[in-house]
């Protein structure tokens, strides 16, 4: 592989140089480009004019209603498109990014490794603060003086409403609360109104994110074989990584992390993989004080929008804010579909697709020919994609100290092995499909093995490691196949450590259990080995 440095360019900015390399790259394949360790700053006007809109209010009291959206218009960092048997080593390169653009983006390349780069934000897409003074109110609430930090000024508008959190650095712990609302005093301070059954006093640390979802820190599409390794994000105004239709990738050694000192990380996912299609493999990764998942893994349901004739119809996806990438999801001629009752999540059918038209647009909707007939009334039906439906490999990670779930499974061949879980506000691992976000399979063939929980799902009190589910009627099929849960240790006040409701096919061998109930709770379930 021939070998050139970033080095050998010139250009007016960090930016500019960065894209001078990638079209050097994308007209020799087979080169290894070096990136020499130091810190990189990218911006651009859009770029600080979307951070500062944020932070005034200008895009409502939750941005990703602007954001969130196809029609957004947003810059990209680092552009590594088109890439072919290719390699950059950017081992002790720092992105420091001036305003919120999608810092690095890979699509449309092919064997493809980007390793090394520490991304983080030169204003953070969070505000950290602490409690200079606490009252109870009579209504058992709290009214909380907040102090931000001089690098976190805020304005009068500024959203305060998406997630809060408190922190209570000499216990090393959250402190739950339920935001209710605040007042402006000044670019340094607020009124913060919270109910919580811990009390919030004086000296916790305070952190409000102003987005949920925007652009990723990094973002994978329409590309093959690609391996993303020890890349660490600090922060970011939406997720961390983020693959939408791309066959076989890999993170190895990355990390979702807050810079020293602070409990945040990215205000959403920490990664989320969206129609992946072969194997999707998470190795060694440590996320931690993300604002929601460690990793959200499934595909779309497509809704079927019109039938055309007998084998043809127009479908799109029937999620309430569009798909993560925010690009159109459509199957590949070849790819099976499943027909399925989006009210039971029974398999009426499986499809071949015979012909595929991505029709770009207001709707963004496909038309698609199948092997055969569908029902002549295709009411409350939809397709799902099970040829992007990936086999999915995580092992050796740890997920720690964030907010709601930490794998959300909806694959079918799963194998998750030798983690580490501790202080997940919810269940740690969940496998079933989420039908009201157009989010599925069904999944099947899930394994969990050799993993230690602590702590987990203390948030909902219930249960804490792993519940499979199907999320609809009781008098549904048991649409989730074959999960097994062996040789884990689980450690939680919740009272449950594993539920299972209508599944068919459950193992569950070997784990060491400390909850304050029952450890294992079968409900309508098939074919159990405990």
């Amino acid at each position: 592989m021939k070998n050139i440095s970033l080095n050998d360019f010139f250009a007016s900015d960090d930016r500019a140089l960065f894209a001078k390399a990638l079209d050097y790259l994308r007209e020799n394949s087979g080169t290894c480009l070096t990136v020499p360790a130091r810190v990189y700053e990218l911006t651009t006007d859009k770029a600080k004019k979307a951070q500062n809109s944020v932070m005034a209010g200008e895009f409502t009291a939750d941005p990703q209603s602007v954001m969130f959206s196809p029609e957004y218009d947003y810059d990209i960092g680092i552009d590594i498109r088109g890439l072919k048997d290719c390699r950059i080593e950017a081992e002790g390169a720092t992105l420091l990014i001036d305003g919120f653009m999608e810092p690095i983006c890979i699509r449309e390349c092919d064997d493809v490794t980007v390793l090394g780069f520490t991304v983080l934000h030169k204003r953070k897409p969070y505000s950290k603060g602490h409690v200079l003074a606490a009252k109870q109110l009579s209504d058992g609430s709290y009214k909380s003086l907040i102090e931000f930090d001089p690098d976190c000024p805020v304005t009068e508008n500024t959203p305060f409403s998406l997630r809060v959190l408190y922190y209570d650095a000499i216990c090393e712990e959250p402190v739950l609360s339920d935001f209710k609302g605040y007042e402006f005093i000044d670019e340094y301070h607020i009124l913060s109104y919270d109910s919580s059954d811990t009390p919030i006093k004086k000296g916790l640390e305070y952190y409000s994110c102003h987005t949920y979802h925007s652009r990723p820190a990094v973002m994978t599409e329409n590309s093959k074989d690609i391996i993303i390794e020890n890349i660490t994000v600090h922060n970011n105004c939406g997720m961390g990584f983020l693959g939408h239709r791309c066959e076989n990738l890999t993170l190895r050694g990355c990390r979702v992390t807050p810079v020293d000192g602070d409990r945040m990380s990215t205000n959403t996912d920490a990664s989320h993989f969206t129609s992946i299609k072969g194997e999707l493999n998470l190795f060694d990764c440590i996320f931690e004080y993300h604002g929601d998942d460690f990793s959200n893994i499934h595909g779309y349901y497509q809704k079927i929008r019109e039938v055309i004739c007998e084998n043809e119809c127009l479908v799109s996806d029937c999620t309430p804010t569009g798909i993560h990438a925010q690009i159109i999801d459509y199957p590949d001629v070849g790819d099976k579909m499943e027909l399925t009752d989006l009210t039971t999540l029974k398999v009426l059918d499986t499809f071949t697709v015979t012909e595929s038209v991505p029709m770009y647009g207001e709707k963004w909707q496909t038309r698609l020919c199948l092997d055969h007939s569908l029902p002549e009334n295709a009411e409350g039906l939809c397709l799902m994609n099970i040829t992007r439906l990936p086999r999915v490999h995580v092992s050796g990670c740890s997920s720690l100290d964030h907010y709601a779930r930490s794998l959300v499974i909806k694959s079918r061949d799963v194998l998750i092995e030798n983690c580490y879980f501790r202080n997940v506000r919810e269940t740690a691992i969940t496998a079933y499909a989420e039908p009201y976000w157009g989010e599925g399979a069904s999944p099947a063939n899930v394994t969990v093995r050799g993993c230690r929980f602590e702590n987990c799902g203390f948030a909902r009190g219930t249960v804490s490691a792993v519940f499979a589910a199907v999320p609809v009627h009781r008098n549904a099929a048991n649409a989730v196949h074959s999960i097994t849960v062996e040789n884990n240790y689980i450690s939680t006040d919740c009272p449950h450590a594993m539920r299972f409701v209508n599944v068919d096919g459950v193992t569950v061998n070997d784990n060491i259990c400390k909850c304050t109930g029952e450890a294992v709770l079968f409900e309508e379930c098939n074919d159990i080995n405990y």
